[in-house]
């Protein structure tokens, strides 16, 4: 995501290559459904080191279509998982892949965990709708909408989070003042 400015000079949002100025950002934020902010993303991250059922169900909200043998596999799985190596309030601009041994690899080993035992139909979108719940700051919802956006104006990275965490850093102030403008 980029800042720039219109032809009237107004300020425009560049995402993904489509710009939008930043009232209409804002109003499509204001059309967001509120029960999928409040049942999803406002609960928080809940108990650091294991996934529920309860949080499992509020991913449905934002379209998991997690099954119960799913949620069975994906509560069982996160028993052993490596939750320590990425903190709560860690955030992806902090998550620099070029520092060997930082948080960029435990957060990657932290998605592997559950990526490389992955039973069939639980892929990269299901994973990450389960791991922004747990950790939003550092996972961003990365399902088929979001991959075929990017997919469009930019090559694959090794793991999604390099091709995230530059568009995080680019305009975090930005989506700052824009979620500022929709609080009011």
């Amino acid at each position: 995501m980029n800042r720039t400015r219109g032809e009237d000079g107004a300020t425009v949002l560049v995402i993904a290559g489509r710009s939008i100025d930043i009232d209409t950002a804002t109003a499509t934020a204001h059309g967001y459904p509120a029960v999928t902010v409040a049942r999803y993303d406002l609960p928080g991250p809940g108990a650091l080191k294991e996934i529920t059922a309860d949080e499992i169900a509020r991913t449905h909200k934002v379209r998991s279509r997690i099954s119960h043998a799913q949620l069975d596999w994906f509560i069982r799985t996160a028993v052993d998982a490596p939750w320590a190596a990425a903190p709560i309030e860690a955030q992806l601009v902090e998550a620099d892949p070029n520092i060997s041994g930082e948080l960029y690899d435990r957060a990657e080993a932290l998605y592997d965990h559950f990526r490389a035992a992955a039973p069939r139909h639980v892929g990269v979108a299901k994973i990450s709708k389960v791991l922004h719940l747990k950790r939003p700051g550092l996972f961003p919802i990365l399902d088929s909408k979001v991959r075929w956006v990017r997919s469009r104006w930019r090559r694959r990275s090794s793991w999604a989070l390099s091709a995230s965490r530059g568009d995080a850093m680019a305009e975090e102030s930005t989506l700052g003042s824009t979620v500022n403008k929709c609080a009011v």
